[in-house]
C-alpha cells in the first residue's frame, strides 16, 4: 500500500465545495472582529472522513453564523459539511494573503468560536470538539495544497486548546 493509499484510509477523500480561488470572502472592515469575512454562503465539506469524525458530529448545530451537520450521499459517501454565513469573520494568522489558507482557516475558526456549544450538542469534551476542527483543518490545507500544512497543524494542535480555554475565560 503506497503512502497515498494509507493517507487515504486514514484521513479521508477530501473534497471541498469550494476551492481557494472562489471562496467568498473579503477584507473586512475595520471595525470587524477579524481581517476577512465571508461575503456570502460558503459550505465547505470534509468527504469520507475518519470514522472518529464521523461519529464526533452526533448532531446539527446552528449558530449565529453557520451551521454543521453530516450526511450521507447517494453515491454512499458520508460527509461532514458546514456552511459559513455571510459576514462570518475570521483570521488568517501567519499567512493573510495566501489563498490556500482561507477556506481551512474559516471552517477552523467556526469550529473553535462554537467549541463550547458544539461540545453540549454532542455530549462529548471540547478537546474533542477542537481536535476535529484541528483535523478538518489539516484536511482541507492538504486539498489546497497549502505549503506549511504540518507546522500550522503542529501549532494549532499543540497551542489551540490552551488558547481557547483561555478566551473562553477572558470572555467571562
Amino acid at each position: 500500500m503506497g503512502r497515498d493509499q494509507r493517507r487515504a484510509r486514514q484521513y479521508g477523500n477530501h473534497a471541498m465545495k469550494l476551492s481557494a480561488e472562489t471562496f467568498p470572502y473579503e477584507r473586512a472592515p475595520s471595525n470587524a472582529k477579524d481581517i476577512f469575512w465571508t461575503t456570502d454562503y460558503a459550505t465547505i465539506y470534509w468527504t469520507n472522513p475518519p470514522d472518529w469524525a464521523w461519529q464526533s458530529v452526533r448532531s446539527s448545530v446552528r449558530t449565529e453564523d453557520g451551521v454543521i451537520w453530516r450526511e450521507s450521499t447517494m453515491a454512499g459517501e458520508c460527509r461532514i459539511c458546514v456552511c459559513l454565513d455571510p459576514h462570518f469573520a475570521f483570521s488568517v494568522s501567519v499567512a493573510p494573503d495566501v489563498p490556500s489558507a482561507t477556506v481551512p482557516s474559516s471552517v477552523h475558526d467556526w469550529i473553535y468560536g462554537h467549541a463550547d456549544k458544539l461540545s453540549v450538542a454532542w455530549c462529548c469534551s471540547i478537546k474533542s470538539v477542537l481536535r476535529l476542527a484541528d483535523h478538518w483543518f489539516l484536511a482541507l490545507m492538504r486539498t489546497t495544497r497549502f505549503p506549511f500544512k504540518r507546522t500550522y497543524f503542529l501549532g494549532v494542535s499543540l497551542f489551540g486548546y490552551a488558547f481557547n480555554r483561555l478566551g473562553a475565560w477572558w470572555r467571562r
